[in-house]
């Protein structure tokens, strides 16, 4: 194998380029190693971050049944005195010495279960107002007729490449019942 520099825009990598397909086998068999060697290292990364993540998650779970207790008693402080704390509700907001407490009306919310039975009903009632019909551009069909599209204003097809790959045979245990 001879020894190969690659130049990019910030620094020279040094490479062996393979000289036959021995040399392509050897360096795939490498690719492979060293991708499993980093895989095995991410597994021991992420095992260690659960661990972390679950020691800190028992050390604040009783913490956060406090913080709960605690907002369930101001809220229910607030709800029975709401009346002389928003001034007969003509604010939402009322400013204590260590915070504030609000309410804060949602925003209605429409849910739908079964579109299409939901669109037929309105089709059906004359409520043509409710439903949106939008328009978008079939750029499958673009890609299929791309001499009648290039000479549309606006519109470019452009090659998409080609990309390059290697894929060291990895091979799993099987089972055997």
């Amino acid at each position: 194998m001879s020894t190969q520099k690659l130049r990019g825009t910030t620094r020279t990598h040094e490479y062996l380029a393979a000289q036959n397909e021995d040399d392509a086998a050897d360096l795939i068999k490498e690719l492979g190693n060293k991708r499993r060697k980093i895989l095995r290292i991410e597994t021991a990364m992420n095992d260690e971050i659960a661990d972390v993540k679950h020691r800190f998650e028992n050390e604040a779970a009783p913490i956060k049944d406090e913080v709960e207790q605690l907002i369930a008693s101001i809220q229910s402080w607030a709800e029975v005195n709401r009346e002389d704390l928003t001034d007969g509700n003509k604010t939402k907001t009322v400013k204590l010495a260590t915070g504030e407490i609000n309410w804060r009306s949602r925003p209605p919310k429409v849910s739908l279960r079964g579109k299409s039975k939901i669109i037929q009903a309105l089709k059906n009632l004359g409520l043509q107002r409710f439903i949106r019909t939008s328009e978008d551009i079939d750029k499958e069909a673009l890609l299929k007729e791309k001499d009648a599209a290039a000479q549309i204003s606006g519109i470019s097809i452009s090659s998409v490449g080609e990309d390059f790959s290697i894929s060291p045979y990895e091979l799993e245990i099987e089972d055997k019942q």
